[in-house]
């Protein structure tokens, strides 16, 4: 419960997702100040959106959960500190363009669908309704929530700061923060049963309380 709570959260929090709404602003930040041209970009970056979508339907079940899980965060993580520091030496135009479509790139490959095919996997049957619903749940308020931060916190970064870096930097610690988790608590569920998973575990249970081997 704590994996698929923790994964929806961060699929919100890592802030690809809500950098997805507020695509036309950041290009106008960006160097490309007319509603036209910004637009266009965004327009572009949702075709190229559907484009990793599909690459990502075709790696998933070759490279497993868990090996693509990391390296997409790291990804997401590094794309957003490159945005961040383009920003901060202002470093306009395509720059942060090919930055930003790099983030969507790792984000779409990566936590955007395994976060909710990993909650699907790792519950027993018999509670999978109730855990589905507990991490869509939590999905659905970081989505909520998340979407209310990074406009008003760009606005306040560039009248304080001169520029929102920080904003971006702010979400690459997030990334960070993703990646440690993901990697001591995400089990691999690639081809394994519901059987295998429990018993992955119930592993865990034995080593961390080795009584539990006599019961």
């Amino acid at each position: 419960l704590i994996i698929a709570i923790a994964l929806a959260l961060f699929q919100q929090y890592t802030g690809v997702s809500t950098m997805t709404f507020y695509g036309p602003i950041i290009y106008q930040k960006a160097g490309f100040e007319q509603a036209s041209n910004a637009i266009l970009l965004a327009m572009l970056q949702n075709f190229w959106n559907i484009l990793i979508t599909i690459v990502s339907m075709m790696i998933v079940d070759r490279t497993g959960r868990r090996p693509l899980l990391l390296w997409g965060v790291a990804g997401m993580g590094l794309s957003q500190l490159l945005i961040g520091s383009f920003f901060f030496f202002n470093l306009k135009g395509f720059y942060i363009v090919a930055a930003m479509y790099l983030c969507m790139a790792t984000y779409i490959i990566s936590l955007a669908p395994l976060g909710w095919l990993i909650m699907s996997e790792i519950f027993p049957t018999r509670i999978r309704a109730r855990g589905m619903a507990f991490g869509s749940l939590a999905c659905w308020v970081a989505t909520g929530t998340s979407i209310q931060v990074l406009g008003p916190l760009m606005a306040y970064l560039e009248k304080t700061f001169g520029n929102a870096a920080g904003a971006f930097w702010m979400y690459a610690g997030v990334c960070l923060l993703c990646w440690l988790f993901s990697y001591q608590m995400v089990p691999e569920t690639k081809g394994k049963t519901l059987e295998a998973i429990a018993e992955i575990w119930l592993r865990k249970e034995r080593d961390r309380n080795p009584h539990l081997l006599s019961s």
